[in-house]
């Protein structure tokens, strides 16, 4: 009987061994290729697809409920941040009508009075700064205060991030802004990143109270005195806001 019976798929004529080694070979890889095929795939309900992917492609502009006041107030030993000390921070948090917002049930205020020592040297007071912080007790509280300048630089920026808020939406205010922010970019460096990216739109109470001026008013009159700390100063600026947005709304 002759061994060359076989013909494979080319046309060849081989043992009836090599035949058998071919068809096991073609068996083993017809198994191999029916593993690797894609299982049929799967229903998916598309229903609503449209509708999200529209919704997803429209303009979310933020709304004024999305845009906070950020007010600031500093105390200081003269008027140049560069060579004078930085006393006394404080930033409040609020809706643009100037209320308060609630974080985890309480206030966004973050406020801290900042110890004199070694590595913060006490530099010349002049004498209206002296008089006025004696007498409000900020230099006292000063020299037993526990926070150096350098840890509450770190404790206000881990505040401000930890409001989760946008800094883009957040608009500075306050009396002269401008003078607390310089002081605050200055002195505090981690801060400062944070501060960059406020807004750059901000809310001065000076313009305010120049129109009143202008038109004829007394914004500078008896009620207008603080005492040169932080927390009396914005009380009096987010109430002087509050009654001004009350009038425009009139």
């Amino acid at each position: 009987m002759s061994k060359w019976k076989e013909t494979n798929k080319y046309g060849i004529h081989e043992s009836k061994a090599a035949y058998r080694h071919y068809t096991r070979q073609r068996d083993k890889e017809a198994e191999i290729l029916k593993e690797l095929e894609p299982n049929p795939p799967t229903h998916v309900d598309l229903t609503g697809l449209e509708t999200y992917i529209q919704r997803l492609r429209e303009s979310k502009e933020p709304t004024m409920d999305d845009n906070y006041l950020i007010w600031f107030d500093v105390e200081t030993s003269g008027l140049d941040p560069m060579s004078d000390n930085l006393l006394e921070v404080e930033a409040r948090i609020t809706d643009m009508k100037g209320l308060q917002v609630p974080f985890n049930d309480d206030p966004l205020i973050f406020h801290r009075v900042i110890r004199f020592d070694d590595n913060t040297p006490i530099r010349a007071f002049n004498s209206t700064t002296i008089d006025m912080h004696s007498r409000n007790g900020l230099i006292s509280e000063c020299m037993n205060a526990k926070d150096t300048l350098k840890n509450v630089d770190k404790q206000m920026a881990v505040w401000l991030i930890d409001t989760g808020l946008d800094p883009g939406l957040m608009h500075p205010a306050g009396t002269n802004v401008h003078f607390d922010i310089r002081w605050l970019d200055v002195n505090m460096p981690n801060t400062s990143g944070i501060l960059h990216k406020l807004s750059h739109r901000r809310l001065d109470l000076t313009s305010f109270r120049l129109l009143e001026l202008a038109q004829g008013g007394d914004p500078y009159d008896c009620g207008h005195e603080t005492t040169h700390r932080t927390t009396d100063c914005l009380n009096r600026d987010i109430s002087e806001y509050e009654t001004i947005s009350n009038q425009q709304g009139q």
